[in-house]
């Protein structure tokens, strides 16, 4: 049997998380969430198995990019896949190095899928 890829979405919003989760499970994904960057770092600690983080920009305990650099600092090999509203020009192209990438809002099911099939492959 073939282990479903885990994803840890990081949104302080309750209704993205819950969209994010429907998309990602209709992809056949194992979904965690975490209300915070701190929140995030503690899944991480907790479960080994996380292939992924979808991360919001804005946290209320800090700027996305930080906490994406804590979670590096964590896991190396954990993508991280920022999510924003915002169109940021420097974040559009994200940094597949440092297993970064970037998905802008409003996103449907195709535009999640690409993007995690490059952070994933």
């Amino acid at each position: 049997m073939v282990k479903r890829k885990q994803i840890l979405i990081v949104d302080d919003d309750a209704s993205i998380r819950k969209l994010c989760q429907r998309m990602l499970k209709r992809l056949d994904m194992e979904v965690l969430q975490a209300d915070s960057g701190t929140r995030a770092l503690e899944e991480l600690e907790s479960n080994e198995d996380i292939d992924a983080v979808l991360l919001d920009i804005n946290l209320p305990d800090g700027m996305g990019t930080d906490w994406a650099e804590k979670i590096h600092q964590a896991r190396p090999s954990t993508s991280v896949i920022y999510f924003t509203g915002a169109s940021w020009a420097e974040l559009a192209a994200g940094d597949p190095a440092q297993r970064t990438y970037f998905l802008k809002k409003p996103f449907t099911r195709d535009s999640i899928q690409t993007v995690l099939d490059q952070a994933l492959a």
